[in-house]
């Protein structure tokens, strides 16, 4: 069963979807910041035409009607389905009914009584990401939900850093751009640029914190990358940190947002692939 099949948001004309549609009118009423769009089912089109201040608003607004509206509920998990399945892709893996769990927490998340309110679509999928990898036994959250793991010293452990804000699509476009002109230049080979995207996604599964290497060579990441033979996760270390050592000289005097402006510039909409972190698009909002 699909994640959608089990909240019942599979089809927009079913039951619970066509409640929540219903109810989006009198939520309109009763907040005119919902009146961005006609219906709930126009609303993804909108959320990805905005920008992640002005995406806030309406998904906060769901938020908090659904810890006490199941209608509000059912709309927001329908929202966050697409995520969902991000979620349930990365740990499938680990249990054959990924999907029923991922969606159990999912509708727990969203029905707890403490919703986010900023980076709302972000905030909840990390809490049920780290709430079914708990349930998993998986990272640092399965140990830290195993009491046994719970009551143990280790000194090399490292704390989890707070949440950070969802830099996630742009830190994704960071290393695709740079690893591509880097492969452009000869610095690194293909087999290399995959090895570190690989590596680079697993260290971001595991939210490994953003300080030395990144996380990507750390023994986890490198154990859930090696798992089928676990012998090599020593000498992939190596490797990886050998072409990391590479990557460092060859990136050092590379204007990367110059280069990410360039690669990913937009002239529909008349900025790049990157606006929060770009200085020239910034300059461009603020002069707009």
């Amino acid at each position: 069963m699909s994640i959608a099949a089990a909240l019942g948001v599979e089809d927009i004309y079913g039951p619970l979807m066509t409640a929540a549609r219903e109810a989006w009118q009198r939520w309109v009423v009763d907040d005119p910041s919902l009146g961005i769009v006609r219906e709930v089912v126009d609303l993804p089109g909108w959320l990805k035409r905005s920008t992640p201040a002005d995406r806030d608003v309406p998904m906060a607004t769901l938020g908090a009607l659904a810890v006490g509206d199941v209608d509000a509920a059912v709309a927001l998990v329908w929202l966050l389905v697409p995520r969902a399945k991000r979620i349930a892709g990365k740990l499938a893996v680990a249990a054959t009914d990924i999907d029923a769990l991922v969606a159990g927490q999912l509708w727990i998340e969203i029905r707890s009584g403490n919703p986010p309110r900023s980076y709302v679509a972000v905030t909840i999928m990390r809490n049920v990401e780290k709430a079914v990898m708990a349930e998993l036994g998986i990272g640092d959250a399965g140990e830290r939900a195993d009491k046994a793991w719970a009551s143990t010293s280790v000194r090399d452990r490292v704390e989890a850093e707070p949440p950070s804000r969802d830099e996630t699509p742009e830190l994704q476009r960071v290393l695709r751009v740079v690893l591509q002109h880097l492969l452009d230049a000869g610095d690194i080979r293909v087999d290399e640029a995959k090895i570190l995207a690989s590596v680079a996604g697993k260290a971001d599964w595991l939210n490994k914190p953003m300080r030395g290497r990144a996380g990507l060579t750390s023994p986890d990441v490198l154990e859930v990358l090696t798992w089928p033979e676990p012998t090599r996760a020593r000498t992939m270390r190596r490797e990886v940190g050998k072409v990391l050592d590479r990557v460092v000289v060859a990136a050092a005097d590379l204007d990367v947002l110059g280069l990410l402006h360039n690669t990913t510039w937009n002239p529909d909409v008349g900025v790049c692939g990157v606006p929060a972190l770009c200085p020239e698009c910034i300059r461009a909002e603020f002069a707009a």
